[in-house]
């Protein structure tokens, strides 16, 4: 634990205890910028978007944790890392991003609920902490990671924080289906796929650190672009080539998938009018009706952010480390 705790952290039990409510939000993602493996090393790179779980404390209702089996276990596993029995009030999960898709609904459910755990009694997760504890419950996502993320999804022995993203917004399609993360990292065929690709994943991540290091939106679409393209033999995403050829008619910088999910992102650069994502998706619509959009959402940094105030009066967002 970290136990350099700021006053503002350890405020928030006095805070809870006279009736204020805690919040923490944490991002999702579509999909991720790479995936794959390197030497002998399992990662991922974040795609975190603007689209949020909340884990929300109310210190006046009757101990609970309000979410999914993943959520209270990794819940219980902050509370013996805290020494702690049980969370000071009802803690529930509230969420938009859809489960199986390859959004990272349940990371981001953890992220924001181990935090809030943390929060109450004073104290804060530093982002390894989280990692650790998220990838005991199942292969994790590294949106709760600060900046666009490196992260040993499978093992959760290590991340490395690659920068802050360029402005970039992100189309999101849904091909259909659910994804089982447990049940995909179990495949047997895994590591002989992960090898096939591995030279084009490493392109990958040389492009998207050198447009992170110089706030470049190309790069970043490019590295996705060759990840996309090296995963189809890992998980074929037949509506690939066409959304991509649509989207670049009209200015998209590239297409980032879900490695073991069911959503597509396509790119912008972050001035993208209004109107040419709104042409696209009467093309998308016309060429590939199978796929469903789901929503524009700016590429962000990643990590976990909270506020503690009295119902209907919450301050600003403060980011956690």
């Amino acid at each position: 634990m970290d136990e350099k705790t700021s006053p503002q952290y350890s405020n928030i039990p006095e805070q809870l205890a006279a009736g204020c409510i805690l919040e923490v939000r944490v991002p999702g993602s579509c999909g991720e910028l790479t995936q794959g493996l390197v030497d002998e090393d399992y990662f991922l790179i974040t795609c975190p978007i603007g689209n949020y779980s909340r884990a929300i404390l109310r210190p006046t209702k009757a101990p609970a944790v309000l979410g999914g089996p993943k959520t209270q276990k990794a819940v219980m596993k902050t509370l013996l890392l805290l020494g702690e029995k049980q969370i000071p009030g009802e803690l529930e999960i509230s969420s938009q991003l859809p489960v199986g898709k390859g959004m990272s609904s349940s990371s981001a459910d953890i992220g924001a609920a181990c935090q809030a755990a943390a929060l109450a009694f004073g104290k804060t997760l530093a982002p390894q902490e989280i990692l650790t504890l998220a990838t005991e419950v199942e292969p994790t996502d590294g949106v709760f990671c600060p900046g666009v993320a490196q992260i040993a999804h499978v093992t959760g022995s290590k991340f490395c924080s690659l920068g802050e993203p360029p402005a970039i917004m992100v189309s999101v399609w849904d091909q259909g289906g659910q994804v089982d993360t447990q049940r995909f990292n179990e495949r047997q065929e895994l590591q002989c796929f992960n090898r096939a690709k591995e030279r084009v994943v490493r392109q990958a991540v040389q492009c998207i650190k050198r447009g992170l290091e110089e706030q470049e939106a190309f790069w970043l679409g490019h590295g996705a672009m060759l990840s996309a393209r090296a995963n189809q033999i890992l998980l074929p995403k037949l509506e690939l080539e066409l959304l991509w050829s649509l989207a670049l008619q009209h200015g998209a910088i590239g297409v980032n998938v879900a490695h073991s999910g069911t959503v597509l992102g396509v790119l912008w650069k972050g001035d993208v009018a209004a109107e040419t994502i709104t042409i696209l998706q009467a093309r998308v619509r016309q060429e590939l009706p199978q796929l469903s959009f789901l929503g524009n959402w700016p590429l962000v940094s990643g990590g976990s952010w909270y506020r503690c105030g009295k119902e209907g009066e919450m301050h600003d967002w403060i980011r956690c480390f």
